[in-house]
């Protein structure tokens, strides 16, 4: 029996030029911040935030007795989130506490690329279930907004108004014992979750 030769594969004629990926370089040099899709870096997004939460806190206990804090904090992943809460007092009505944050905050925008959040905490002693799932605190916050315009920050405050009506009925009469607000930044700009 005969072998049969196979003919040759033809040859390609037109080979497809190969692509030079660009070197990229190792880091940048020393004292340059990487550029962000925002117009913030970490450092600059922590300040504004300590800034803008400081002066709340200050406006705000220069009221009769109001107690406040804040924190900021700035994560591994390059991103920065500040809280400011306040201590619910007795005798004062949730709207007008809600009015005193809104004036102590300011009506004006923080920066376009800033989302807030605004919120509430309940203190729940009466369920042992309920107790230690929540650890004693139940919270309620609305989702994150642009803080990029005053009609945003203001619909952020006039949503949580809402919210505590909706939980008095849901919490049987149950006053919060801590109203919150949030900020977060991140280099993605992306919006974050609750």
């Amino acid at each position: 029996m005969g072998s049969k030769a196979r003919p040759a594969k033809p040859s390609k004629a037109t080979a497809k030029p190969s692509k030079a990926k660009p070197s990229k370089p190792k880091g940048a040099p020393r004292g340059f911040k990487p550029i962000t899709k925002s117009g913030h870096d970490q450092d600059s997004a922590a300040a504004l935030m300590r800034r803008k939460l400081g002066e709340a806190v200050r406006v705000l206990e220069s009221m009769e007795g109001m107690e406040s804090k804040s924190r900021v904090h700035e994560n591994k992943d390059g991103s920065v989130d500040g809280e400011w809460v306040v201590a619910v007092p007795k005798r004062m009505s949730m709207d007008d506490l809600s009015i005193a944050m809104e004036e102590s905050f300011g009506r004006t925008a923080i920066s376009r690329d800033m989302w807030i959040s605004y919120g509430a905490r309940y203190v729940i002693k009466e369920d042992d279930e309920v107790y230690r799932r929540n650890k004693g605190m139940n919270q309620v916050a609305t989702k994150y907004h642009r803080a990029e315009t005053r009609a945003r920050v203001v619909k952020v405050f006039a949503t949580l108004r809402a919210i505590m009506d909706t939980m008095k009925r849901k919490m049987h009469g149950r006053r919060p014992t801590q109203v919150f607000l949030r900020l977060s930044w991140n280099p993605e700009d992306a919006k974050p979750t609750r």
